[in-house]
């Protein structure tokens, strides 16, 4: 079995903007993975990206293709932050903790 796991992060708590593109990202790439007919369930989240949300229904996804997945296509399209060994994707109720400086 194909999967596809889509995610688009457009809304932040402040003080980080919000990023619209996101939204336009999700939605042309659900287009695109539809149009190519290969997979064979896709999970779009981009209305409520709470990082609870977003653990369950990765999790109940993940679950319910257990032992059978083939093949998984994932991205997330968002925020993200970077420190010299790691990157991290940020959830919509993701906290800077003033690490993050916006203009």
């Amino acid at each position: 079995m194909n999967l596809a796991i889509l995610i688009g992060v457009t809304e932040y708590a402040a003080p980080v903007s919000r990023l619209p593109a996101c939204q336009n990202d999700l939605a042309l790439m659900s287009k695109l993975i539809k149009q190519t007919k290969k997979f064979d369930d896709i999970l779009e989240l981009g209305a409520d990206t709470s990082s609870a949300t977003v653990k369950t229904q990765l999790a109940q996804f993940v679950t319910k293709h257990e032992g059978t997945v083939d093949e998984l296509f994932f991205i997330i399209q968002g925020m993200a932050t970077y420190t010299r060994m790691t990157s991290t994707s940020c959830s919509q109720t993701f906290r800077t903790n003033g690490a993050i400086k916006h203009p």
